[in-house]
Parts: C-alpha cells; structure tokens; sequence
C-alpha cells in the first residue's frame, strides 16, 4: 500500500510532537543547555509547518499556504542557530535572520503569485542549505564528542541530500505551478529523511544536552 503525501505529512507532525513532549519532560527533569532550548524552539515552529500544509492542500488557500511554508522556513533556520550555538555557546541571530527573512518574504510571494510550485521549491532549498550549515557546524565541533556528533553531522546531511534532490526534481521538471501536494518519488524520500532526521537528531541532542549537563555540574561553585 502506497504512502499518501498527506500522511507522511501527518507522519511528521506526529513525531515532532513526540520530540517536543520528550524535550519538555527531560526539561523537567534536568537543565536544558542554551543550544537544545534553541533546538526546541525550532522543532515547534516546524512542525506547524506540516500540520498547516496538511489543512493548505485541503482548500488551496494562499495564505494558509504562506503560513505552512514560513513555518518550516524559520523553523529549519533556528535549527541551524542552534546548530552555530553548539560551537560557538552564543546565539549569533545575525548570522541567520537576515536569509530567513529574505527566504520568507521569496516563498510567501511566490505563493500569493500562485506560482505554489515555485514556493516549495524554495522553502525545499532552503531546508536542504540549512541542512549543510548544521552538519558543518556540528562536524566542526566532533572533537567534544565525536560519536553522537558524527551521528548528527549524518543525520542533518541526509536531511540536506533529501530536500535538495526534491527541490532540484520538481525544478528539473519545471513544476512552478503545482496546485496540490508534489507526488514525486523524491518528495516522498524527503518527508521519509525529515522523520528519520528529526527522531535522530532529538535522540542526540539529548545525549550531548547530559554530558555538557554534567560537565556544569562538576565545576566548582
């Protein structure tokens, strides 16, 4: 039996959800570090992003579109600050603000143009460099734990390989305009990454959070 896009986007708001109520228990059970409570904040921003696109391919309209799409745009990118945070312990919002609100505004134009295709292949662009950023910056970082940084370094290249193929199919095949949910192999293969990704991510983050945790903990008062 196939795997509908709507349930693969389902799929995803499911495990966020299941991310983020994992998150918040360990929250109350222990110190978040600075870079996972960034981390978090990303996760919840993103997984609107699904759940809205889920209600957007229902009735096609725009701005329930724009607001599906800007959710996973400055969703992906807070995961990247949090990603740049890790390395460098400071929350450099300069860094990314600037491309998230240009990525935006590009993928909210375009959808109100009714070029939906265009959109998506932005939005998927721009998850796929993000994707990258995180990957270098948590590479660049190995040295502290290189286990579950070298496994995260995995899972966000996967993350980035997934959306760029889908972008770069639905450029190749000059699928500007879509009205509905893109059905291609590749877009599957991505919602399918974004799962994988998220779960892998969350599962490492925390194993890093318990081990900067009790590094803190260790030093004197």
């Amino acid at each position: 039996m196939s795997i509908g896009p709507h349930n693969l986007l389902l799929m995803i708001v499911f495990t966020g959800a299941a991310v983020v109520i994992l998150l918040i228990t360990t929250a109350l059970s222990s110190r978040l570090e600075p870079f996972l409570r960034t981390w978090l904040t990303g996760t919840v921003i993103i997984v609107l992003g699904p759940f809205a696109s889920a209600i957007y391919y229902m009735n096609l309209v725009p701005w329930v579109g724009a607001l599906a799409f800007s959710s996973l745009v400055v969703g992906i990118g807070v995961k990247a600050l949090a990603a740049i945070q890790f390395r460098t312990g400071r929350l450099q919002l300069g860094v990314m603000a600037p491309a998230m609100l240009a990525v935006t505004a590009a993928v909210t134009g375009a959808i109100f143009s009714g070029y939906d295709g265009l959109s998506i292949i932005l939005w998927q662009g721009w998850m796929a460099a993000c994707g990258l950023i995180a990957a270098a910056n948590y590479h660049m970082a190995r040295a502290e734990a290189p286990m579950p940084l070298g496994l995260l370094t995995g899972f966000y290249l996967l993350y980035a390989l997934a959306f760029g193929l889908s972008a770069a199919t639905l450029l190749a095949d000059g699928s500007l305009v879509l009205g509905g949910p893109p059905d291609t192999f590749a877009d599957k293969v991505s919602r399918v990454a974004a799962v994988v990704a998220l779960l892998g991510c969350g599962s490492m983050l925390l194993v890093l959070n318990h081990r900067r945790s009790a590094r803190h903990a260790a030093l004197p008062a």
